[in-house]
């Protein structure tokens, strides 16, 4: 029972965290877009599931510039005794420097208006009771319609009923997405839409059989049956084929852009030399089946006189001619032997140029960073 109740308390405290963060996301974009009456009572919900320094100086943040705009004397205190939690908190470093200026001019004011200066904390100011719907996104670009209202930027708060309301989300290169975000009465209910960013399309054309490499990762062969996908972003594109010089380009695709590299592969002058070994062995074999042809005639005479001489005997002409035949006979096969070796060896040896010619391509990929959360960002 104990372990269950650590890994319930664990389990819970992991839940209010990750609600804090989505507020505290919420309430820094409502402050960007100068929405500070939202990016209040989201701080103030995201500050109450996490106590932390860097939340209570964004809250303090929002109270004061909330107050340049209504000059409403409790939010005035309440920024004042945030920047004070925050000084507590922070003993050196961060926005500690920020937070002491802020205080040196925010407690004048203070004493001015004749606000109690007994170090007691103001109490924390009436939060709007507002049923509201607040579309969150970290989408560039992202716009967002609630409940079938016209398209705006997000963060995108409305009033609306308690209850199911359909949420529609899009941003240029990525995939729309449509939900239903649930309101609860009296509540602000934050809905977090991170948009599935469309991949780009890239068309490679180049002669059949070419090989085709994103980041040094194998993606296909020539010709493709459709556009190969990539992350928006820099990439390095090679193109390679036996007995051509690679192609390589460092490309920069955008989110649902379209691609076409026409990538002209040159013969490289080994594969061109292999064709030019191979055409000369095949000269010489031809040179060594005329050789063997004319040795095979010359062989047939010998044969035609070696049986008249052996039945009635050859006449000196007749012998000379014999003698003569039997020469051709060996020169002719000698020269076939030493031209069916030479065939040989330049047809081995243009083989290998042929099958030896491979490219070689050493990608270049350019890393990335990605960030963390809970930062201060204003």
């Amino acid at each position: 029972m104990r372990a269950l109740a650590v890994v319930c308390m664990l389990a819970g405290a992991a839940w209010a965290d990750n609600t804090a963060k989505e507020y505290f996301e919420a309430g820094s974009q409502a402050y960007d877009a100068g929405d500070y009456a939202t990016a209040i009572r989201s701080l103030e919900m995201s500050y109450k599931l996490a106590p932390k320094a860097q939340i209570a100086f964004s809250l303090a943040q929002a109270y004061r510039k909330q107050w340049i705009v209504d000059q409403k004397l409790p939010g005035l205190q309440r920024a004042v005794d945030l920047y004070q939690a925050y000084i507590d908190q922070v003993a050196t470093g961060g926005r500690r420097e920020d937070a002491v200026q802020h205080l040196g001019t925010l407690r004048p004011e203070l004493a001015r208006l004749g606000a109690a200066g007994d170090g007691t904390p103001a109490p924390v100011p009436m939060i709007s009771a507002k049923t509201q719907l607040m579309v969150l996104s970290l989408t560039k670009g992202a716009r967002a319609s609630i409940a079938g209202s016209a398209a705006a930027r997000v963060p995108l708060t409305r009033e609306v009923a308690p209850g199911e309301h359909k949420i529609h989300v899009e941003a240029p290169g990525h995939f729309a997405e449509d939900l239903d975000g649930v309101a609860l009465e009296g509540q602000l209910v934050v809905v977090k839409v991170d948009l599935k960013a469309k991949p780009a399309l890239v068309t490679v054309k180049a002669k059949s059989g070419a090989d085709i490499s994103i980041d040094g990762i194998p993606r296909g062969s020539t010709p493709l049956r459709k556009p190969l996908e990539a992350k928006a972003g820099k990439h390095f594109l090679a193109v390679t084929m036996r007995g051509h010089h690679p192609f390589t380009r460092a490309i920069d695709v955008e989110r649902g852009a379209e691609l076409t590299v026409d990538a002209g592969l040159r013969r490289t002058p080994q594969r061109r030399a292999s064709f030019w070994v191979l055409g000369g062995a095949g000269v010489l074999a031809i040179g060594g089946g005329v050789s063997t042809l004319l040795a095979l005639r010359a062989q047939g005479r010998a044969e035609d006189l070696d049986d008249k001489r052996v039945s009635t005997g050859l006449t000196e002409a007749e012998r000379r001619t014999y003698n003569d035949a039997l020469d051709r006979r060996r020169m002719y096969n000698t020269t076939s032997v030493v031209l069916y070796g030479g065939a040989a060896v330049a047809g081995i040896t243009g083989i290998l140029l042929y099958l030896l010619d491979t490219p070689r391509v050493e990608p270049v990929v350019a890393p990335s960073a990605l960030g963390a959360n809970y930062t201060q960002r204003f």
